[in-house]
This record gives C-alpha cells, structure tokens and sequence, in this order.
C-alpha cells in the first residue's frame, strides 16, 4: 500500500518499447486502466525512462515526467575550456574526498578529476541543458 508521500510510477524505457514494439501510448492506458479497476483516486504517474533527445518526442503526450539516459555521452571529450572551468570551481575534488556512509576517504589529485570530468562533463551538460539538473 502506498503510504502519504508514496505515489505510483509505470515506466517503460525506450529501449523496453523497441524490443516488444509498443508504444508510450499503451503504457498511459495500462495506467489509466489500472487506477480505474482499482478505485486509486490519488495522483499516480508514468514515466519515460531512459530517454534521450533524440526520442522524447513520442513520449510527450503519454507522460508526466522524463528520466534522462545520457549513457551513449559518457566518454564523449568534454569541451577542454569546460573541464579546466570544472575544476577551478570544485576545489573539494582535490585532495582527500569523504563521502557519509563510505568508510575510508579517496584520495584525489588534480589530474583525476580531469580525467573524470573530461569523461563525463558532457553527458552532465546536456543532462543539465535538458532540464535534469538544477
């Protein structure tokens, strides 16, 4: 049973749609259909998972929120100017790193962090240009 804040969520992601051909469209009546059968008067949801720029457009109308896949960018080359601008402005990055619940600290220096973020400083910026990060 759902409890207070607890609310609903169908998803399929887009990869899911592909391999059984369906369409967003039949998840949204799936949804509709199950509140309906089982009297559920509060908000529910579908969600388009693991979407991209390139297929959001048919999970529009179906949908109330997105889930961002930005795995096909991850080592996609960061912008060089971005990444040195990434690393002058996270200085805690450098050196000893605590993370809670993690036992023992990581040690970084200056070259990890670029390497980092020339990984992964792309997926993060369109991640962020769509919407997902605020």
């Amino acid at each position: 049973m759902a409890g207070p804040r607890q609310r609903p969520v169908w998803n399929k992601s887009n990869r899911e749609h592909l391999i059984i051909r369906s369409e967003p469209d039949a998840t949204r009546k799936a949804a509709d259909s199950a509140v309906r059968e089982l009297g559920w008067s509060k908000p529910y949801f579908v969600d388009a998972d693991h979407i991209n720029m390139n297929t959001v457009s048919r999970f529009l109308a179906p949908c109330d929120f997105f889930t961002l896949d930005v795995a096909d960018l991850i080592g996609k080359p960061a912008d060089p100017k971005e990444v040195a601008r990434f690393v002058q402005s996270h200085p805690e990055l450098v050196g000893t790193v605590n993370i809670s619940n993690v036992e023992l600290p990581f040690k970084t220096d200056r070259q990890f962090v670029e390497g980092v973020a020339h990984k992964l400083l792309a997926a993060v910026e369109i991640a962020a240009d769509a919407g997902g990060c605020q």
